[in-house]
């Protein structure tokens, strides 16, 4: 059954809902029996009618029951042997691996799979584990055939292995293929890489027999008939929700520093060190081998240094390891001389990209890259898919790989031309395309393109090609809509330092966009000041939608502040821009604008006169602006429109993959539809689904967040605090803990003007508690106001229900 769940294609969420349907419970059951809300079964619904590709739920039960997707995960049965070669140290980690083996090896029709990977990925040391696990259903056993430094034929060390006597190496095949003929067994030959010219003899083995398997370990794929390729990555990295003493990385971490140093017993700070080396390593488990082995000699805190700065580090003085095992760049260095001359030049320019990889069109265009080539690096494990129509490096390779590419200073100005020049192309098309139609498809692939765009607008910088950055500055709009605000806004300020003073257009834009980042992050005063002076530079250039849209925020801004006339007084500035004809089409600009006096009467208490206006605006379905004219409701009391208005909006945010908008809706959908006493807990929850919906929980932290701190400036501190508490609940119940200390840390900042006796009070709430990180601590003792009267007395009560306290009112 669970293939047929990964071809449909149904999350383990939507599988449960699968079996309720079949039920025939209504959507008010299911909601109630999963803790969800209404609104989010009926987006889970749609979903899997999409998947099912049906239309009702009578269709999607009777296809449900065909398919046979009911009563959950069948779970295989994994019988244990030790009739194999002894391993004299353990195994760790691993289980999803060995789990996707017995899926293949239970599976009739496949009979030849390749185990590929780099050098050093743990091939052989899988490859033994699955003898070990599975041997009992393979009624004629299993063999493991080390073939390291055998030459020849390799077909005489898999007759030695079976203790076959071969009466004529001529004839070997065909004997082979009469001992096998019908017998049930599993031959695994480990490094096959060296008899690749050979594969076609494993082709005429399982052909002429019946039941056999067989499975490799190799650096290349063989590329024969019915091979199926398992590649193997590294091992599960420790991260902030798991239990680090679980994790197979930092056990091995843990196992090989005590094989030289007995007494090694890491202090919790020491702990994440380790963490960030098997990281840093990808989970090499040869590269966490012999960097843990330095331990007798190293502390941590050191090692971590020298491994981000050289591979150097990388070097085994263990003498039963083979040669290319010995360091990582020996191990890299057998798979570069696998290459061809042209595998091996665009290797080293494809060092060029960000750790988030890169996709083939930009490969092809600034690394000289073709199919061939291509193939080639992913049959050798030099490269690896990283997604969609996306390639990129293990981080130990990357790093290889850059090493190599900074030796030959020719190459590497070649490809930082071509990379910026490929980018700065990338980034016209983007923002001519977005300025059209705000379509935020171009918004998510410019997304993920932002580390190489990053780097590329940084090499702009270095050779001065000021030129590039005065018409890319719209990326500006892309990064407001990405939600990028501080990591653009620290690359602008640094433009703006080094860009000299004749280019005034160019710095007048770039303080425009860093005007509307300041007022993402509530920093008015600042934002005030840039907006102002960008509109004093541009209000007379074809840039003046940029100055406008600063402006229009600093509206909004001053309605906060209660600041009426003034606020008015900047909209009547710039609203005479929706009719200027001079002015290139840009439709971000012109919405936040034609949005700006409706909004700004929203938050200034003229609810009223808000809708009239909020009705007759056009923005996409998904855009955060919607949410305004559902507020409005809210505020007249109009609560039915207000719920229609809010399931459209969250649908649309949904189906868009907006969740920027998605948090806004569901939050107000929580307020109208929730009882008192339910309210948090459904918030909370809430904000989980989102989570598991999105498949990562920071974007829809930084949205609460954000929601939480603007309904605080609005003057509702209710329900900013409630938002700010469940911010702290859903990273909670996600087991987030030290992103948890750091969010409540922001928070203790956001509340300091307003409500400074809640903000010292959660600070001491952070330092007090005897679960709360070291580094958090003290980041929060640096915030304490009087430190010479502060009680340092750890609490005995949990911090969420301190919190608790603290935030509602």
């Amino acid at each position: 059954m669970d293939a047929i769940v990964e071809q449909q294609e149904l999350s383990e969420r939507e599988i449960e809902i699968v079996n309720l349907l079949n039920e025939g419970l209504t959507n008010h059951d299911i909601a109630e029996r999963t803790g969800l809300t209404l609104y989010t079964v009926k987006w889970y619904l749609k979903q899997i009618y999409s998947k099912l590709y049906v239309s009702n739920r009578t269709q999607a039960a009777a296809k449900v029951r065909e398919l046979g997707l009911l009563g959950g995960k069948r779970e295989s049965a994994i019988r244990i042997t030790s009739d194999i070669p002894i391993v004299l140290t353990p195994f760790f980690g691993r289980e999803s691996e060995l789990t996707q083996l017995d899926k293949l090896l239970s599976d009739d029709t496949i009979r030849l799979i390749t185990v590929h990977g780099i050098g050093g990925m743990g091939k052989t040391r899988l490859a033994l584990e699955v003898t070990r696990r599975f041997s009992s259903r393979f009624a004629d056993g299993v063999f493991f055939v080390s073939l390291a430094q055998v030459e020849g034929n390799f077909l005489a060390k898999v007759a030695s292995t079976l203790r076959l006597s071969i009466h004529s190496e001529d004839n070997i095949l065909s004997e082979l293929t009469a001992f096998l003929r019908d017998k049930r067994c599993l031959i695994v030959l480990d490094n096959f890489e060296p008899f690749i010219s050979q594969a076609s003899q494993l082709i005429t083995l399982l052909e002429r027999t019946k039941h056999l398997r067989i499975m490799i370990t190799s650096r290349e794929i063989l590329h024969v008939r019915g091979e199926v390729v398992f590649p193997l990555e590294g091992l599960q990295t420790p991260q902030h929700n798991m239990d680090i003493e679980e994790n197979g990385a930092y056990q091995l971490y843990i196992q090989r520093a005590r094989s030289g140093y007995v007494e090694f017993t890491p202090s919790p700070s020491e702990q994440s060190v380790i963490s960030e080396i098997c990281n840093l390593l990808g989970g090499m488990p040869l590269a966490i081998e012999i960097a843990a082995g330095w331990s007798s000699v190293l502390p941590v805190e050191e090692t971590l240094p020298r491994l981000k700065s050289s591979l150097d580090l990388l070097t085994s003085i263990d003498r039963d390891r083979p040669i290319r095992h010995q360091s990582i760049r020996a191990t890299f260095d057998y798979s570069w001389d696998l290459l061809s001359p042209e595998a091996q030049h665009t290797l080293m320019s494809l060092g060029i990209f960000d750790s988030t990889g890169f996709v083939f069109e930009v490969a092809e265009q600034v690394a000289d890259a073709t199919p061939m080539i291509l193939k080639q690096l992913l049959d050798t494990a030099l490269l690896q898919r990283v997604g969609h129509n996306r390639f990129g490096f293990h981080p130990l390779i990357r790093q290889y790989v850059v090493e190599r590419l900074e030796t030959d200073a020719t190459l590497l100005e070649q490809v930082r031309i071509k990379h910026g020049n490929y980018y700065y192309h990338f980034v016209m098309h983007h923002i001519e395309a977005f300025r059209k139609d705000l379509d935020l498809n171009i918004a998510k692939s410019f997304f993920y393109e932002s580390l190489n765009l990053d780097r590329a607008w940084r090499f702009a910088l270095e050779y001065k090609r000021y030129d590039w950055l005065e018409t890319a500055i719209e990326v500006g709009y892309l990064c407001e809509v990405s939600s990028l605000w501080k990591e653009a806004d620290f690359l602008f300020a640094k433009t703006y330092k080094l860009v000299p003073p004749e280019y005034e257009v160019l710095r007048g834009r770039l303080l425009a966009f860093r005007a509307i980042y300041a007022y993402r992050i509530h920093d008015l005063n600042v934002m005030k000041d840039f907006a102002l002076q960008s509109w004093d530079i541009l209000k007379d250039t074809p840039y003046a939608w940029d100055a406008g849209t600063a402006l229009a925020y600093l509206a909004v801004a001053e309605a906060f502040l209660g600041n009426v006339a003034y606020g008015l007084e900047i909209l009547d500035q710039i609203e005479p821009l929706l009719d200027r004809d001079d002015l290139p089409e840009n439709a971000y600009a012109r919405g936040a604008i034609a949005c700006s006096r409706p909004t700004y009467l929203l938050y200034s208490g003229h609810s009223q006169e808000a809708i009239a206006l909020l009705e007759q605006v056009t923005v996409p379905s998904w855009h955060e602006v919607n949410i305004r004219l559902p507020e409005a409701y809210i505020d007249l009391g109009r609560i039915d429109e207000a719920r229609k208005a809010l399931e459209k909006l969250y649908n649309a945010a949904l189906n868009n993959g907006y969740y920027k908008t998605a948090v806004f809706a569901v939050f107000y959908l929580e307020v109208i539809d929730s009882t008192p006493e339910m309210l948090s807990d459904n918030v909370v929850q809430s904000l989980i689904e989102l989570t598991h919906i999105n498949g990562h929980y920071p974007p829809i932290v930084k949205q609460a967040y954000y929601l939480g701190t603007q309904l605080l400036m609005r003057g509702h501190p209710k329900w900013g605090k409630l938002l700010l508490y469940s911010t702290l609940g859903m990273l909670d119940s996600l087991d987030e803990i030290p992103v948890m200390y750091q969010y409540a840390i922001h928070i203790a900042g956001t509340l300091t003007s307003s409500f400074s006796d809640t903000a010292q009070a959660l600070l001491g709430a952070i330092i007090n508690d005897p679960n709360c990180p070291l580094d958090s601590q003290q980041s929060a003792l640096t915030q304490v106001v009087d430190r010479a009267t502060f009680d340092h007395t750890p609490s005995k009560q949990s911090f969420m229900s301190i919190i608790s306290e603290l935030l509602f009112v």
